[in-house]
């Protein structure tokens, strides 16, 4: 019987342990558990403790189980890297916003983006993966500033932090080519701030896939103890095979 098989034994309820915990520390140094049977006296551990009628230890055996794997579940996710850039329209302003929404349109137009991102065969690629890439624009329109000019903020994300900069500079090259094509001198469109580099993902949040881990156990606790109050479960002992 190894350290690591004591430090399993003594995750037994103590009453358990009281009862059959010599029995079990005979059987151990009589058989010489391997490590699936090692892993079976973890895993009847925790049976007997998820078996427990103790609302405040099924909470707590849950929660924290909750949260260790939606933490770790985070890291299964991909990271995403945002970049943005702000554009400034100036021009009349009882059309200007309708300008910026043509603007808009035309820039980040399937073809244009097509065009920019995937090269001259994008016709090519599965529409699936234009539409990938679509979903990642964003232009957003802010207040305008004294009546007179309207900033448009441009951002784009994606896994690689070098090429979500890259995405936001062509739309703003694109924005500045249709503005330019449309030549309607009464329009500007200006860079107010170049595209950022991005150096930490904004997603996946870590700490938030967390908290709802440790949220849905608990949930999963409460509701496991409400089934075995109303159906008046009366918990039984967990059996153990040892190979």
């Amino acid at each position: 019987m190894n350290w690591l098989q004591r430090c399993f034994l003594q995750m037994y309820p103590s009453a358990w342990r009281k009862r059959y915990g010599a029995e079990m520390e005979a059987l151990l140094i009589e058989t010489e558990a391997d490590i699936a049977g090692t892993l079976n006296l973890l895993t009847g551990a925790v049976r007997m403790h998820m078996r427990t009628n103790s609302f405040a230890k099924l909470a707590l055996l849950w929660s924290l189980g909750g949260l260790v794997m939606g933490y770790a579940g985070s890291y299964l996710l991909a990271p995403a890297y945002l970049s943005r850039a702000v554009l400034e329209v100036s021009g009349p302003e009882n059309d200007r916003v309708s300008y910026v929404i043509q603007l808009r349109d035309q820039a980040i137009s399937r073809e244009s983006v097509g065009r920019m991102v995937l090269g001259p065969k994008w016709l090519t690629y599965p529409p699936k993966t234009l539409d990938q890439i679509l979903a990642q624009i964003h232009v957003q329109m802010q207040s305008p500033q004294a009546g007179k000019k309207t900033a448009v903020l441009v951002s784009s994300a994606h896994t690689d932090p070098q090429w979500a900069q890259h995405g936001v500079e062509a739309l703003v090259t694109r924005f500045l080519q249709v503005n330019h094509a449309e030549k309607s001198p009464a329009y500007a469109v200006t860079v107010l701030d170049p595209p950022t580099k991005p150096t930490r993902p904004v997603s996946p949040n870590r700490a938030r896939l967390a908290v709802f881990g440790f949220g849905g156990g608990f949930l999963i606790a409460a509701l496991v103890w409400t089934s075995r109050r109303l159906h008046n479960v009366t918990p039984k002992p967990a059996t153990m095979h040892l190979q």
